[in-house]
C-alpha cells in the first residue's frame, strides 16, 4: 500500500519535475525568464502550453515524442501549434541558442496554426524544419489576410555563422514607392553565400508592368534593372500635378547603390507611338498667355505649342558613369498653332532627384 502511495505521488509529481528541467535546460539556452505548463507527461510524449521564451517569443502548444526519457534523452521530433513570433526577437535570440555547429537537439519541428510578426505587419505561420547534422532545412509558408505572402525553401548551417542556401518567393498586393503605387508585386529570389539574386521579379505600374533583375553581394554594391513595358504617360505625369499626357512608354534603367546612395548607372524611356503633353497648370498657361508676341515672336510660339503638344517620338536618356545626366528629346508640333518643334534639352540633378524619390519606397 505504501509503495502504490509513493508511486502515485511520485506520478503525479512527474509534471512538475519535467517542468522545472524544461526551464532549466532553457535558462541554459539563453532564456532564464522562460516559463512552461506541462498538461501531459509519460514515457514517449510531452504535451506542454503556454510555452512562453521571451516578449515576442511565445511557442504555444508544444508537444515532443520524448517523456520521462527527456530526463536523459535529446527531443527527437516536435510539433508547435499557436505559436506566436516576433523577428526582431528571433534576429536578437540569444547567442547560446544558435549553437556552435554541432548536432541539434532534434530531428523535425513542425509548426502550423502560428502566427508571425513583420514590423507592423503580422502573417500566419506554417512551416516544417529538419535537422541534419549541423544544418537545418527549412520548407516555411507565411501569409497575411490583406494578400501578401511568402514561401522559401532552403538549407541554413547553424553554427558560429549562419549560412543560407535556398529560394524565396514574395507577393505583396501593393506597394508604395514614393509617390506611385505598385500592384500585384511578385518577387522570387535566391540566397547562397554570395549574396541575393532576383530574376523576373514584376509589378504592376501605371497601366503596364515592371520587370527587375538584381544582385546584392554579401560584399560589393548592389545592382539593379528595371524594364518598363506599356506604362501610360499621364499616370507616370500624375504626382507632379502640372502635366499630363497620352501615350505608353517602354524601356530601361539600371541602379547601383554605394556609399553614396542609389544611383542610375544608364537608362532609357522612350514613347511606344505618337502621343500628347499638356500643361495643365494654370499659372504656367497665364504666363504662356501672357507672352507679347510683338517682342519676342519666335518664343511665343514655342511656349504656346509646348502647352498643348503632340509628339511624334519623345525619348529621355541617362548615360552611363555618374556625371552624365538626363537627355530629354522630343519631335512633333503645337494642338493649337501647329508649330513644328524638335528639342533636346539636358537636364542636370536628375541623379540626386531620382535618389530623394527612391529613399521614398516602402
Amino acid at each position: 500500500m505504501a509503495a502504490a502511495s509513493c508511486a502515485a505521488c511520485g506520478y503525479l509529481a512527474l509534471p512538475a519535475i519535467v517542468e522545472n528541467r524544461v526551464q532549466a535546460r532553457l535558462a541554459k539556452g539563453g532564456f532564464p525568464a522562460a516559463r512552461v505548463d506541462v498538461t501531459s507527461v509519460g514515457l514517449d510524449h510531452l504535451q506542454m502550453r503556454n510555452v512562453h521564451l521571451q516578449p515576442g517569443l511565445d511557442l504555444g502548444s508544444v508537444r515532443l515524442n520524448r517523456g520521462v526519457s527527456l530526463l536523459w534523452s535529446n527531443v527527437d521530433d516536435i510539433s508547435v501549434d499557436g505559436a506566436h513570433v516576433s523577428v526582431d526577437e528571433v534576429a536578437a535570440a540569444p547567442p547560446k541558442l544558435k549553437g556552435n555547429g554541432g548536432p541539434l537537439p532534434f530531428r523535425s519541428l513542425h509548426v502550423a496554426g502560428s502566427t508571425i510578426a513583420l514590423g507592423e505587419r503580422t502573417g500566419q505561420l506554417a512551416g516544417l524544419v529538419s535537422a541534419d547534422g549541423g544544418a537545418l532545412d527549412v520548407t516555411i509558408s507565411i501569409s497575411e489576410p490583406k494578400g501578401w505572402s511568402a514561401r522559401g525553401i532552403g538549407r541554413v548551417t547553424w553554427g558560429k555563422q549562419l549560412a543560407v542556401n535556398g529560394h524565396v518567393d514574395l507577393h505583396l498586393p501593393k506597394l508604395d514607392a514614393g509617390p506611385y503605387k505598385l500592384t500585384d508585386v511578385q518577387i522570387p529570389a535566391s540566397i547562397d553565400a554570395t549574396g541575393i539574386r532576383i530574376k523576373n521579379a514584376s509589378a504592376k505600374l501605371a497601366g503596364g508592368v515592371l520587370e527587375l533583375d538584381g544582385f546584392m553581394p554579401v560584399d560589393g554594391s548592389p545592382d539593379v534593372t528595371v524594364r518598363a513595358t506599356g506604362l501610360r504617360i499621364g499616370e507616370l505625369l500624375s504626382p507632379t500635378k502640372r502635366v499630363t499626357g497620352t501615350g505608353l512608354v517602354d524601356g530601361e534603367i539600371a541602379l547601383r547603390a554605394d556609399a553614396g546612395g542609389l544611383w542610375i548607372q544608364r537608362g532609357e524611356l522612350h514613347a511606344r507611338t505618337a502621343g500628347t503633353l499638356q500643361v495643365t497648370d494654370a499659372d504656367w498657361r497665364a504666363s504662356v498667355a501672357a507672352i507679347k508676341t510683338s517682342r519676342i515672336p519666335v518664343q511665343k510660339a514655342v511656349a504656346t505649342a509646348l502647352v498643348d503638344f503632340k509628339y511624334d517620338t519623345l525619348t529621355a536618356k541617362v548615360g552611363s558613369g555618374k556625371g552624365a545626366e538626363l537627355q530629354l528629346a522630343l519631335r512633333g508640333h503645337g494642338v493649337r498653332n501647329k508649330q513644328e518643334l524638335d528639342i533636346a534639352v539636358n537636364v542636370r540633378g536628375v541623379r540626386d532627384s531620382a535618389a530623394k524619390l527612391l529613399k521614398g519606397v516602402k
